[in-house]
């Protein structure tokens, strides 16, 4: 057999290479293809003129386009495809494509969003300029009333003439009595115009997160009734829509070493803030109360972890604590670490009423070693828990310094009221204890808390 050329004139090969019909004395070019018994499956043109069958010309497998589709070949019955067929290009042209399609189109994503943020960003920032000419600040206020300039001017200036000083300390103050009433309803006012007008950037955050949950759910090989149906589904179903955002964190733990940080909670349903000493006490008591306002803020934490220990807190820092932590109604497990601190019994009832409203809680860890909540505060927080019903898991960590004896009789009498507890831990940092005063409190929560699977009691 001759060998085929790899660049060859096909007709001429036919030509050159293969016999004409026995019968017909014509070009064998034609391979009947719906009957394999035959003996002489090459024919020519006059033979299906004669007998009618299926063929495909030899020229059509010769051709070095191989993408190129034969119809008829190799399934006879094609019509319900062969159009597809051969609509589509290669595999290799159809990746260079969709690779080509894909870069477009996320060129243009993102040329856009960032054209869009960026004219959002200049719109905002020019706002908030605008927002504070709108009103009286606090702080201006403040400073024009108090009259601070005239003071510091009669002071410096006037010191050496007692009398005419005198007198014009004397119209400060008379102008300050006479208007306190008008000062005290302007500053209220401007404090008040500051709260309404303050930033709140909550609602960027949640469009946010919507974005970038949008941007996850892009799926490259959906069907477009897929895509539409789901689209469909979530603007029908708004509620959907809003869980599957919520989704996007669930699970996931952030942690927060930052005040400046705090805005970044949202979503997450574990949230671990922990405030080490340097920076408390680097930081004033409005600082604290950030951490309220993000809590408040985000109420769909399941876990909280703060941890406040050596911050020195005070009661009014706790009260501020206790602000945020009652509004996590939907909160699961609570572990607040507040040793070290300044806490009294104040701050202790505040933090105490604001555990008793968290109903849905199954899991807390309350550390206040070596604070001053003394005995009443225990007790105080002690009775709130007595109220969560749902409360199973505790551990609790105290010092103090009261009477031994009424250390005992106010523990053992309060703790074995939580009846519902299958696993207590209990911390008690007081070295005077004797054995047996130790064993009494043992025996007694033992006999009390029965449901308790796991009871394990510490004395230091």
């Amino acid at each position: 057999m001759n060998q085929i050329p790899q660049e060859l004139n096909y007709e001429l090969f036919l030509i050159n290479n293969y016999q004409l019909c026995p019968i017909h004395n014509e070009r064998l070019g034609l391979l009947q293809i719906d009957d394999c018994q035959n003996n002489d499956l090459l024919k020519c043109l006059e033979c299906f003129t004669e007998q009618n069958f299926k063929f495909i010309p030899l020229k059509l497998f010769l051709n070095n386009e191989f993408s190129k589709i034969i119809k008829g070949w190799p399934i006879l019955e094609d019509s319900q495809f062969f159009q597809q067929l051969k609509g589509i290009s290669t595999r290799e042209n159809l990746i260079q494509s969709e690779i080509q399609n894909v870069q477009n189109y996320y060129q243009s994503l993102k040329k856009e969003i960032i054209n869009l943020i960026d004219e959002k960003e200049k719109q905002t920032l020019k706002n908030i300029c605008k927002n504070y000419e709108n009103f009286e600040y606090p702080l201006d206020l403040y400073n024009q009333i108090s009259k601070k300039e005239k003071l510091k001017d009669i002071i410096l200036n006037q010191y050496q003439n007692l009398d005419k000083q005198n007198e014009l300390f004397s119209q400060i103050v008379k102008e300050n009595l006479q208007n306190q009433e008008n000062y005290k309803k302007k500053m209220l006012e401007s404090l008040d115009n500051l709260n309404k007008n303050t930033l709140n950037l909550e609602s960027h955050y949640q469009i946010k997160d919507k974005i970038i949950e949008l941007i996850k759910q892009l799926n490259d090989f959906a069907s477009n009734e897929e895509i539409f149906n789901k689209s469909q589904y979530n603007i029908m179903n708004p509620q959907i829509q809003q869980e599957q955002n919520v989704q996007l964190v669930q699970n996931l733990e952030i942690k927060i070493n930052s005040i400046d940080n705090l805005d970044k909670i949202y979503g997450f349903s574990i949230v671990n803030i922990k405030l080490n000493y340097e920076y408390i006490n680097r930081k004033d008591i409005k600082d604290i109360s950030y951490i309220a306002q993000a809590l408040e803020r985000h109420q769909r934490i399941d876990k909280l972890i703060l941890d406040l220990k050596f911050g020195k807190i005070e009661d009014e820092q706790a009260k501020q604590i206790a602000v945020g932590l009652e509004k996590l109604q939907n909160i699961n497990n609570l572990t607040l670490g507040i040793n070290w601190s300044f806490i009294s019994i104040e701050g202790a009832k505040k933090i105490s009423s604001a555990l008793e409203k968290l109903q849905n809680s199954t899991n807390l860890n309350l550390d206040f070693r070596w604070s001053d909540i003394q005995i009443e505060g225990a007790k105080q927080m002690i009775l709130a828990l007595q109220r969560l019903k749902n409360l199973n898991i505790l551990a609790l960590s105290f010092y103090w310094d009261d009477d031994e004896a009424e250390i005992v009789q106010q523990l053992t009498l309060d703790l074995q009221k939580l009846r519902n507890i299958n696993n207590l831990t209990l911390k008690i940092y007081k070295k005077s204890f004797s054995d047996e005063q130790q064993n009494e409190v043992c025996r007694i929560l033992k006999d009390s808390l029965k449901k308790a699977k796991q009871l394990n009691i510490k004395f230091w």
